[in-house]
């Protein structure tokens, strides 16, 4: 159960916003360049601030995201190998992202590219699917 007297959203939002600012998801890829191959995450869909702030997976991630039932939150997902992955939109096509909102402490397959940023391990994503049963 989550109990908190004050909400650390803006926090948590404030520092993602500062994160993304100085280290920004790279843009279209340079001419000439050839696109990285695409990967498959499998893990637990997430929703971060619930991951990160309230510590809760699985059902728990589930209660927390609906309480907030808010577009826009950041996504992850963490891997069966226990990495997390911070989930973003392919060159602002959000559809693939934004059908995740409701699938919170869900097993799933993510297909896309990955980059990193100090450490950060970033899918740029193409497509999900879900697996079925509870992580």
């Amino acid at each position: 159960m989550i109990r908190s007297n004050h909400s650390p959203r803006p926090v948590v939002l404030a520092v993602l916003g500062i994160l993304l600012y100085l280290f920004p998801v790279p843009g279209p890829l340079a001419h000439g360049a050839h696109e990285p191959a695409a990967v498959e995450i499998v893990g637990e869909i997430l929703d971060l601030e619930c991951y990160v702030v309230h510590d809760v997976t699985g059902s728990d991630n589930t209660l927390c995201a609906d309480n907030h039932n808010d577009d826009g939150r950041p996504m992850a997902v963490l891997a069966d190998d226990g990495r997390l992955w911070i989930l973003h939109a392919w060159h602002g096509n959000s559809f693939p992202l934004e059908q995740t909102r409701s699938w919170n402490g869900r097993r799933g397959t993510i297909t896309g590219v990955q980059s990193e940023r100090d450490h950060l391990l970033l899918l740029d994503v193409r497509a999900i699917r879900l697996n079925g049963g509870s992580p």
